[in-house]
């Protein structure tokens, strides 16, 4: 609705958002006790939406006030009184005593699942409004969803309020947590009028076993500093993003033309950290070559994390494949795993709580077996050279590549890019670039890139070929070069 054209309600629409039968609302309406209405169509009444809300709010009434759009309170004359904090499983609440009612505002807590405002009302039966402040932004600042109690059952409406009506309502600058610092500690401990608190932003990513590991390495070894890095770069990118959240707050509310300081009581700002330098990505893959072989739990712990911030973008293992020993050539290739001598740290990568630990012997990639048979695989972002040149490529899921001593591998894989083919996009591309590496040097890295093959390979990869094709070194150097050869579906030629 436009402002030109507000709302209506009918009799029967006003007496359902107040929560009252038709009856009971004519009966207010006909002793004057409800607000006039706006007008009359085709003989009945007809309220505008901010009119009846406004006269809910101000009735007196918790029952009106619990259906009222906090958008719609009145503006406080007086401060609110601040009740405290209470911590539930995926957020803290503050509950704030206002001059018309309650109002508990809710902070999502980070890596916690959003909580419904079902569950909020149940758990703070106190409320009159409940007020979500979400991690992204609106017009005027934080994304302010509201809830009404008093509704069956109550819902999370976003943009429904402005961060400004929060503060109106309260009477006083709204206290804000930038996201990476809504700790519950910090919340709990929070008071009206005190300064802000100064606290390490929460990174995504725990970076206490990180630090733990690092405590037990040689100093300065390249491990040693592949976990401090880690570390550095999670704690640096919470820093920066509480910052961030604190920038645009103000700079959202001076395009409103609001006074940040009326509006924003800044409860918390990160305590700074230097910036990560750049370290060389050869000491990384040493660094976490290093931890992946190791067996303590700890290092199985700090493996799991770097897995799961850039998908173990340093490890010589950066992607996992399932493997379906059934098949022709998953067959082949199971046939010669063997069980390691222990399970080292590097079983983590896979993601696999459980199953039996093995090893390729011939490139020494770690394989997990479930107990329905099916194989995992960390696939290597680079092959060794024991093997000799590549001879075949075999499409199948995953692709494999065969050696001069007649070996078959997982095709190598970055941590990003895919490998697949027989359409245009990004799956193929790498594939082509991958096979233009593989026929120069068995040893050459994974494709990193969708980009960068010769034409006749990337046409070679887009084509439909069937599962279990096997494309010779001949047949690939010829597509590269551009010369014909057999393509799918086409008649074999007499000998």
């Amino acid at each position: 609705m436009t402002n030109s054209q507000p709302q209506r309600f009918t009799m029967a629409d006003a007496a359902r958002v107040l929560g009252l039968s038709r009856w009971t609302f004519r009966r207010l309406h006909w002793t004057r006790v409800m607000s006039p209405p706006a007008g009359r169509e085709g003989g009945s009444p007809y309220w505008h939406e901010r009119d009846l809300y406004q006269w809910a709010a101000n009735s007196g009434e918790q029952r009106f006030l619990r259906r009222t759009p906090l958008r719609y309170w009145p503006t406080a004359n007086e401060p609110a009184t601040y009740s405290g904090a209470t911590t539930q499983e995926h957020y803290v609440a503050q509950i704030w005593i206002a001059e018309a009612g309650t109002l508990c505002v809710v902070w999502p807590l980070p890596g916690k699942m959003q909580p419904t405002a079902v569950t909020v009302a149940a758990e703070l039966p106190e409320a009159d409004a409940l007020v979500r402040i979400a991690p992204d932004f609106g017009r005027d600042g934080p994304t302010v969803g509201t809830a009404q109690p008093g509704e069956a059952p109550p819902t999370w409406a976003d943009f429904e309020a402005l961060w400004n009506d929060l503060s109106r309502v309260l009477g006083q600058p709204a206290p804000y947590w930038p996201y990476s610092l809504r700790i519950p500690r910090l919340i709990e401990n929070w008071a009206p009028q005190q300064t802000t608190t100064v606290y390490p932003a929460a990174p995504d990513l725990d970076i206490v076993p990180l630090l733990k590991l690092a405590l037990a390495l040689p100093a300065g070894s390249a491990e040693q500093r592949a976990v401090q890095h880690l570390a550095t770069v999670a704690q640096h990118r919470a820093t920066e993003s509480a910052v961030q959240n604190l920038e645009l707050v103000d700079e959202l509310q001076r395009k409103r033309k609001s006074c940040f300081t009326r509006t924003t009581a800044v409860a918390a700002r990160p305590l700074p950290f230097p910036e990560p330098g750049e370290m060389e990505a050869g000491v990384l893959r040493r660094g976490w070559q290093k931890i992946l072989e190791r067996t303590d739990q700890l290092a199985a712990d700090c493996v799991r994390l770097a897995a799961m911030w850039d998908g173990g973008a340093h490890f010589p293992y950066a992607s996992v494949e399932r493997v379906n020993p059934a098949t022709r050539y998953g067959a082949e290739w199971a046939s010669r795993l063997r069980a390691p001598a222990e399970r080292a740290a590097v079983y983590e990568s896979l993601g696999r709580g459980g199953g039996d630990a093995l090893i390729d012997p011939v490139s020494g990639a770690p394989v997990v077996r479930e107990p329905d048979g099916s194989l995992f695989v960390a696939v290597p972002q680079r092959l060794n050279a024991s093997g000799g040149q590549l001879t075949e490529v075999v499409l199948d899921e995953p692709v494999w590549i065969r050696t001069e001593d007649g070996s078959i591998q997982p095709a190598p894989r970055d941590h990003y890019w895919g490998l697949s083919w027989g359409y245009s996009g990004s799956g193929p591309g790498s594939l082509a670039l991958l096979i233009h590496r593989l026929l120069d040097d068995i040893t050459a890295p994974a494709a990193d890139s969708a980009m960068g093959a010769p034409l006749g390979l990337d046409e070679l990869t887009e084509l439909k070929w069937p599962r279990e094709s096997v494309l010779t070194r001949e047949l690939l150097e010829s597509a590269r070069s551009g010369r014909s050869y057999p393509k799918p579906g086409a008649p074999v030629e007499d000998a």
